[in-house]
């Protein structure tokens, strides 16, 4: 019961039912499953609370953690009711992590609420592409006659827009296809499509179930065509950051560099227009370098802190497009550390997967193997680049059997990486750090590396007393990086 009312939940979060039917006026069906499903599951998500899961990346520490520097980097600049507020709304978003962690205990269950995701994206896609081509037919930005007063006009289904053609120099119209509910904007369609495109590849190569796999394909066309009628550059570089390490996790990087090689030409062709006319130079790539540099400002002024959260616009024009950026300006060293440190661990967790001989790729177990065909010796721990290490068992060194891990696990994790991957660069060029999907995808990628820890025998990860520093040293070179980068392009 309380799996299903988690999927009805997220149901609610794809496809709006109110926006779809205006005559539901209001939209609280999200809010009534969603605390029907933790009313339900509370004794386990307070036992989940109170659990520390040893050799897992300390993804929900991060999460959590979160909640009160909002409450006081709100209350020290907006005031007790602006606390409040921003506390319960975070706190919904915690809700709905902490439900995913509790409810997707099994293997079994993560490939159920996978699919469910994809089926629930397909849809949203679906539906967008419908709405757009049945709006555009006929309108008069079809036939390019429409005068814009402002750059952008918005007209629910899509956003017009003003670009100057490449070839012949002349003023054209794009129209940027929109999706409904939170996905109300071609960026945030964007990535819903990109993200879900490693979980459709997921069931399309599953070898038991070979009969559904027109409808996989199908959906992966969704996706892509979903993606071109958004025109998003940010889509488009998230979409081949995924398929890189899609590839590097399945071919390694020899391989790798031949395919993308292959695979770059064909991908830029396919979404020639304004998704590969990328540069720091045009107007909507200085607007955001300049959002990024106001952030770093706010930042440097309010370094513990920050200015609160949702309180970026009050010092800017707009957001900041940088998920990174806005929780640094928004809540300083603290909270801007802990919401990359979520992103940081998932990421580290699962590149050090794909290193280990039982989870990585065929190249990897090869190199890491002393016993030919299936099985390999690990030696003592050794601490990793990142403050993990890799301590695959007792005593110091073991036989081990790669057959003793879960297939699926194995199978599944090249397509988690490359959706993880996907959505983190998404959200450089998107700011979403409090909304229900990006802790959705932190919340799969908790419960995957969960999954891969209780593995036995296994890579386990063990986060030792470095893991902070090193934390703390991809906090700074984060924050050096990007204010290097905004210095160097930023024009005003």
């Amino acid at each position: 019961m309380q799996f299903f009312l988690l999927i009805l939940s997220t149901f609610m979060l794809f496809l709006r039912p109110a926006e779809l039917i205006p005559d539901l006026q209001d939209d609280r069906f999200y809010r009534i499953f969603i605390f029907l499903c933790l009313l339900a599951s509370l004794p386990a998500v307070a036992t989940d609370l109170l659990t520390r899961f040893r050799h897992v990346p300390p993804i929900k520490m991060c999460v959590l953690g979160l909640v009160p520097i909002i409450a006081i980097s709100n209350l020290v600049h907006s005031g007790t009711d602006d606390a409040v507020d921003a506390f319960l709304e975070y706190v919904k978003v915690v809700i709905y992590y902490m439900l995913v962690l509790v409810l997707v205990p099994n293997v079994a269950r993560l490939r159920q609420f996978l699919t469910w995701v994809i089926v629930f994206t397909a849809m949203l896609g679906g539906i967008a592409l419908f709405r757009y081509h049945a709006d555009l037919q006929g309108s008069e930005v079809k036939n390019q006659t429409v005068k814009l007063s402002r750059t952008h006009h918005r007209n629910g289904t899509y956003v017009v827009e003003k670009r100057q053609d490449s070839a012949t120099g002349e003023e054209i119209l794009v129209t940027r296809m929109c999706g409904t509910g939170i996905f109300n904007d071609p960026n945030d369609l964007a990535l819903a499509m990109v993200a879900a495109i490693p979980f459709a590849l997921y069931r399309l190569t599953d070898p038991t179930e070979k009969k559904f796999r027109y409808l996989w394909a199908g959906a992966i066309f969704i996706f892509g065509y979903a993606l071109l009628m958004t025109h998003s550059r940010g889509g488009l570089i998230a979409m081949i950051a995924g398929l890189g390490v899609f590839y590097y996790c399945r071919y390694g990087l020899k391989k790798t560099m031949i395919l993308m090689g292959c695979s770059l030409p064909v991908l830029l062709l396919v979404f020639a227009g304004r998704m590969t006319e990328i540069s720091t130079n045009t107007n909507t790539g200085q607007a955001r370098i300049q959002l990024w540099f106001d952030g770093m400002q706010m930042f440097r002024e309010n370094i513990l802190l920050g200015v609160g959260m949702d309180n970026f616009t009050d010092h800017a024009p707009q957001v900041a497009h940088h998920s990174f950026i806005q929780c640094y300006s928004e809540l300083g060293i603290l909270g801007g550390s802990l919401f990359l440190g979520a992103f940081f661990y998932s990421l580290t967790g699962m590149y050090h997967l794909t290193r280990s001989p039982l989870f990585g790729s065929t190249q990897t177990v090869q190199k890491s193997a002393n016993i030919p065909q299936r099985t390999g010796i690990v030696s003592a721990p050794t601490a990793g680049r990142f403050g993990v290490s890799i301590n695959p068992l007792h005593p110091r060194s073991a036989i081990f059997s790669l057959d003793a891990v879960d297939p699926e696990l194995k199978r599944l994790l090249p397509y988690m990486f490359a959706s993880l991957v996907s959505y983190t660069v998404g959200i450089c060029f998107l700011s979403r750090s409090y909304i229900v999907p990006t802790f959705m995808m932190l919340g799969i990628m908790t419960v995957f590396l969960r999954l891969c820890a209780a593995q036995p025998p296994q890579p386990l990860l063990n986060f030792n007393r470095h893991a902070a520093l090193r934390l703390a040293g991809a906090s700074f070179a984060f924050l050096v990086g990007t204010f290097l980068f905004v210095r160097t392009f930023v024009n005003w």
